[in-house]
């Protein structure tokens, strides 16, 4: 272990018991994964740790590799591009069968060698069939998943300016709630808060929401089935767990045929070892008919071009007075940037947010609204100068986010 890891072994231990009782929540006898790349071994192996303390049945501990990545998509022809490695296909094929639990460890989204490779070959060189799988294991509901950051050097320089490891994990403490007097109880208590902002929402019966602000103009239309999610998710076996920590968001499923006008990202986007820079898209009956970028702009309409679905929306997420958010800070990673302020994800929808879809084929759920795709990438729209409002079913406007001040407070 090296001196850095040392010094933050109280970050590991926290985090192992956070991720390991609040989520995947972690049951007795349950098979656990945790995932995670040859940079993140401490915390894998203390959430290694924490599990089996916690009593699960069985645990493994699967790697990955970001310079395989770097490889495939220097040297790799383009047939091989977007196979997806043998182990880590392999555990998530297993998750969908076993009532199992998942853990990842996620790091710095854009390592210094990935700027050595052509930024369009290395947006195509994702893994097509691992995706698949652990789509289908969230839109079925097959698997206890969470997902927790890991500090690198590379990701506290771009936040920094300078490879301070310690600063970005005490600012992740911070904005993650590892630094409370009792980090679970914290969490717990901030889930259920989340619940009941998206009770009050679902008993609104929003049919669109409008997004307005410097380059927004924007209007989303609601499955009539639509429901409004945050906090924890539930297996289909009844199991509670949250699936990305940190999580300050409630969303929803739009209707994959009703968004219209232009909406401009507020921060940047690191995504699949590319930083896109000053996001703006333009709908046209549910689909992006335009899309630039002042910088990565290349990466974004590869990403657009992956299938059809890329083109249209799959998730409308309200933040509002975000611990992430407080921080003031630009992380340069998707798991907190999206959690600073109310965002929307092009591509893959949720079907666990729309009522009976669950029940669906996929074929089934794109003819009834919900999108197909598989690319799912969050864009933060959110901001001081942005606000939302939405229009419920029976015809009244209410205000629900001002800035980042929430303003909605029931029906």
């Amino acid at each position: 272990m090296t001196a850095e890891s040392e010094r933050l072994d109280w970050y590991f231990d926290t985090w192992a018991d956070v991720a390991v009782r609040v989520g995947a929540n972690v049951q007795p006898g349950q098979p656990l994964v945790v995932f995670g790349t040859v940079n993140h071994v401490p915390l894998v192996r203390a959430i290694g740790r924490a599990a089996w303390e916690a009593g699960a049945g069985d645990v493994q501990l699967v790697y990955g590799d970001d310079y395989d990545r770097y490889l495939l998509a220097r040297y790799g022809s383009d047939e091989v591009l977007t196979r997806a490695a043998v182990a880590i296909r392999a555990a998530f094929d297993r998750l969908l069968d076993v009532e199992g639990a998942s853990i990842s460890v996620l790091g710095d989204d854009a390592p210094p060698f990935f700027a050595d490779v052509d930024g369009r070959r290395l947006a195509r060189a994702v893994p097509l069939a691992t995706i698949e799988l652990a789509q289908r294991a969230i839109n079925e509901r097959r698997n206890a998943w969470c997902v927790v950051p890991f500090p690198e050097a590379g990701w506290a320089t771009r936040v920094f300016g300078t490879p301070d490891v310690d600063r970005l994990a005490r600012e992740i403490a911070a904005a993650c709630r590892l630094d409370d007097d009792d980090p679970v109880a914290s969490w717990v208590e901030h889930l259920a808060s989340l619940e009941r902002r998206a009770a009050a929402l679902d008993a609104a019966e929003i049919d669109e929401v409008h997004l307005s602000g410097p380059g927004t103009d924007l209007r989303i239309g609601l499955l009539p089935q639509s429901r409004w999610l945050g906090g924890r998710g539930r297996t289909r076996w009844g199991q509670l767990h949250c699936a990305n920590l940190p999580t300050e968001e409630v969303f929803t499923t739009p209707d994959l045929r009703r968004v219209e006008g232009t909406v401009t990202a507020t921060r940047p986007v690191a995504r699949e070892g590319v930083v896109v820079e000053g996001i703006r898209l333009e709908f046209r009956e549910g689909k992006i008919v335009d899309a630039s970028a002042t910088a990565g702009e290349d990466s974004l309409l590869q990403q657009l071009d992956v299938d059809e679905g890329a083109r249209r929306l799959g998730e409308v997420a309200l933040v509002a007075g975000s611990r992430v958010g407080a921080t003031n800070l630009l992380f340069y990673n998707t798991l907190f940037d999206e959690n600073a302020t109310s965002h929307l994800a092009y591509g893959m929808a949720y079907a666990t947010a729309v009522d009976g879809a669950g029940s669906l084929s996929a074929e089934e759920q794109l003819a009834a609204g919900v999108n197909q795709s598989h690319v799912h990438v969050d864009f933060p729209v959110g901001g001081p100068d942005v606000e939302i409002t939405a229009t419920t079913r029976d015809g009244r406007r209410i205000t629900l986010v001002e800035g980042d001040r929430w303003a909605f407070t029931g029906a």
